[in-house]
């Protein structure tokens, strides 16, 4: 019975027995013997851990073969292998990651090697010449399209190849491509480059530092990076040469960082004429910069984001700066005349709809503009918008503001401050927000001219909070004809009040939470101010006339009910 068991499993292991281990040359092993290996399946992981080391099989060794894992399969030949005879590799697909790590370090092939014709990975596939390696024989690679990421790290260092090392033709990397002759490199000869697609990032990265190009370099004439683009010439670099540039559009950021700092261009430097980058766009003119030639701008839409930063500082243009007819970013769009900048030439601002978000920055601090400003007619923002004149602002000038809907937040901080208006400023008839409404006139405000404010409806929380203080109303005011609150409602005269007027009373319901705060503060209203005749927000409504505020219109208040809390505290 123990004879007949064991000629039945030997004559089933011969069935199986069919090719010879692939995986037997791993080290400084030796083989005397034959080995056959099975036909069963393997792990798949940490497969070839198999005879590392010293390891001398002198008998015979039956290992399966079946399929090799997919990682860590190509592990064969690492260390100081040599491999006198001939070595056959499977010709099964290899593995996609980390294939081509069979002979790194100083590795001598005295015979031949064939490698298996297949699709190589994508990535990390020519790291197979790094260090100082010399080939001596002729190192045949797949004609296969080679990974597109770390392509060409192929002769970097002290490498020597004296034999010949054909490369494919396939099209390189986009990134990190031009990473070839970095350093004080001198091309004594002529260098070609391919006549592929460059990388579209740190692609001109090539003569950076003191760099000396003595030959002819051909560069590629395909459309360049998008960021980073125009780093070409910093710092004190001297090329004795040519240096054609391509004529395909330039990146979208940090594209016009070209002549920063005290830098005299006495040539002619002409930039292609295609849209410029969308953010930083305009830093062209930033310091005191002296630009003797001619600067020609590109005639496209200009980016979306800090746009206008064009004149900011002691900045002094003599010339004619003609800026693009397409619409503005909307996000910092206004910031043109912040500082003490004086524009002595006409500036032309886009006609299209500005941004939502702090919009009506236009002239913040001490600005003379001598000229003509023609804002958007479209609707404006609907945060912050009327932080128009917010400082001592002297506008000689007309400013026509938008007709459309104002936000709802914060939307009456027109003339806050010591602004003095001269001109007519006509705000939009459309109903304004419930909170924070009706905080106008607060401070020491002077209006010439005529306010009109929408005639909608206003909250019913802090509506009558209009002439806190000792304000004094020499015109016409026309309180609400609505029901006041319940609380609080009759604070309308409390303090030093004087109304020269005529003052009718709302007959109407007015709002029920802190409504009669009218006339607190010394407020002088001389003129004509027509409120909104729709009901009022409900928070903080009639904070209009708070502090020394003197209106020289005539001021309207809405017709519409008053609260029901704090309404009787009128007298």
């Amino acid at each position: 019975m123990y004879f007949k068991h064991n000629d039945a499993r030997a004559s089933v292991h011969k069935d199986k027995l069919k090719t010879k281990v692939i995986n037997s040359n791993r080290g400084d092993t030796k083989i005397t013997g034959t080995e056959e290996t099975l036909i069963q399946q393997e792990p798949r992981r940490h497969q070839n851990n198999r005879n590392r080391g010293d390891t001398k099989t002198t008998g015979t060794e039956e290992i399966p073969k079946q399929q090799e894992p997919r990682r860590y399969q190509n592990n064969r030949n690492r260390g100081d292998t040599k491999t006198t005879g001939t070595e056959e590799t499977s010709k099964q697909p290899e593995p996609r990651g980390y294939q081509n790590n069979r002979n790194r370090g100083d590795t001598k092939t005295t015979g031949t090697e064939e490698i298996p014709k297949q699709q190589e990975p994508r990535r990390h596939q020519n790291n197979r010449n790094r260090g100082d390696i010399k080939t001596t024989g002729t190192e045949g690679t797949p004609k296969q399209q080679e990974p597109r990421r770390y392509q060409n790290n192929r002769n970097r260092g002290d490498t020597k190849t004296s034999g010949t090392e054909e490369t494919p033709k396939q099209p390189e990397p986009r990134r990190h491509q031009n990473n070839r002759n970095r350093g004080d490199i001198k091309t004594t000869g002529t260098e070609g480059t391919p006549k592929q697609q460059e990388p579209r990032r740190y692609q001109n990265n090539r003569n950076r530092g003191d760099t000396k190009t003595t030959g002819t370099e051909e560069t590629p004439k395909q459309p360049e990076p998008r960021r980073h683009q125009n780093n070409r010439n910093r710092g004190d670099t001297k090329t004795t040469g040519t240096e054609e540039t391509p004529k395909q559009p330039e990146p979208r950021r940090h594209q016009n960082n070209r002549n920063r700092g005290d830098t005299k261009t006495t040539g002619t430097e002409e930039t292609p004429k295609q849209p410029e980058p969308r953010r930083h766009q305009n830093n062209r003119n930033r310091g005191d910069t002296k630009t003797t030639g001619t600067e020609e701008t590109s005639k496209q839409p200009e980016p979306r984001r800090h746009q206008n930063n064009r004149n900011r500082g002691d900045t002094k243009t003599t010339g004619t700066e003609e800026t693009s007819k397409q619409p503005e970013p909307r996000r910092h769009q206004n910031n043109r005349n912040r500082g003490d900048t004086k524009t002595t030439g006409t500036e032309e601002t886009s006609k299209q709809p500005e941004p939502r978000r702090h919009q009506n920055n236009r002239n913040r601090g001490d600005i003379k503009t001598t000229g003509t400003e023609e804002t958007s007619k479209q609707q404006e923002p609907r945060r912050h918008q009327n932080n128009r004149n917010r400082g001592d602002i002297k506008t000689t000038g007309t400013e026509e503001t938008p007709k459309q809907q104002e936000p709802r937040r914060h939307q009456n901080n027109r003339n806050r401050g010591d602004t003095k208006t001269t001109g007519t400023e006509e705000t939009s008839k459309q109903p304004e927000p419930r909170r924070h409404q009706n905080n106008r006139n607060r401070g020491d405000i002077k209006t010439t001219g005529t306010e009109e404010t929408p005639k909608q409806q206003e909250p019913r929380r802090h509506q009558n909070n209009r002439n806190r203080g000792d304000t004094k109303t020499t015109g016409t005011e026309e309180t609400s004809k609505q029901p006041e609150p319940r609380r609080h409602q009759n604070n309308r005269n409390r303090g030093d009040i004087k109304t020269t007027g005529t003052e009718e009373t709302p007959k109407q319901q007015e709002p029920r939470r802190h409504q009669n705060n009218r006339n607190r503060g010394d407020t002088k209203t001389t003129g004509t101010e027509e409120t909104s005749k729709q009901p009022e927000p409900r928070r903080h409504q009639n904070n209009r006339n708070r502090g020394d505020t003197k209106t020289t219109g005539t001021e309207e208040t809405s017709k519409q009910p008053e609260p029901r809390r704090h309404q009787n505290n009128r007298n």
